[in-house]
C-alpha cells in the first residue's frame, strides 16, 4: 500500500470515529444534542433591555487623577525631577545618585566619557537621562521635561 491510501485510511477512521463521538448520547459535553445547538452561553448572561434607564456617568476627575483639584500629576512629577536636575548639575557621580535616590527618582546613564550607551526606549516622565565627563555630571535630560547643560 502506498503513502496516499495509507493517509485516505486514516483519514476515513477519524472521520467515522468523529461522526460516532457526536451521535452518542451520554452526555458528554457534545455540541450537537438531538440535532440541536446547545446554548454556549448560560441563561440571562445577554438579557438586554433598551427601555432601562441607564445608570448615572462614572465621576470623571479634571485634574488627571489627583483628586485635590492640584495640577496633574505628570506635571509635579517633572517639576520635581526638574529640580533634582538642576541640583546635582556639576557634581561628581556619588554625590549626584545620593541625591537622586533621595528622591527616587527613575535615572540612566546615556553617555560616559563621550561614549553613548545603549538604552531602551521605553518612555517614563520624569526620568533623569545623565551624560557624565569625567566623574562629574555634564548634563541632565528629564524625560518629558528639559534639558540641564552644565555651564548653562
Amino acid at each position: 500500500m502506498n503513502i496516499r491510501g495509507l493517509l485516505f485510511c486514516i483519514f476515513s477512521m477519524v472521520c467515522l470515529c468523529g461522526m460516532t463521538a457526536c451521535d452518542s448520547d451520554d452526555g458528554g459535553g457534545s455540541a450537537v444534542d438531538n440535532g440541536d445547538l446547545v446554548d454556549p452561553e448560560p441563561p440571562g448572561s445577554n438579557d438586554f433591555d433598551p427601555d432601562q434607564e441607564a445608570g448615572e456617568p462614572m465621576p470623571v476627575e479634571p485634574d488627571d487623577g489627583i483628586g485635590d483639584g492640584a495640577e496633574p500629576l505628570e506635571t509635579v512629577i517633572i517639576q520635581n525631577s526638574e529640580a533634582v536636575a538642576q541640583e546635582i548639575l556639576g557634581k561628581n557621580q556619588a554625590e549626584a545618585e545620593a541625591i537622586i535616590q533621595a528622591e527616587q527618582i527613575p535615572f540612566r546613564y546615556t553617555q560616559i566619557d563621550g561614549e553613548h550607551l545603549g538604552v531602551t526606549a521605553d518612555y517614563i516622565v520624569g526620568r533623569l537621562n545623565l551624560k557624565r565627563n569625567q566623574g562629574v555630571i555634564t548634563t541632565v535630560e528629564v524625560e518629558g521635561g528639559a534639558r540641564f547643560i552644565q555651564g548653562n
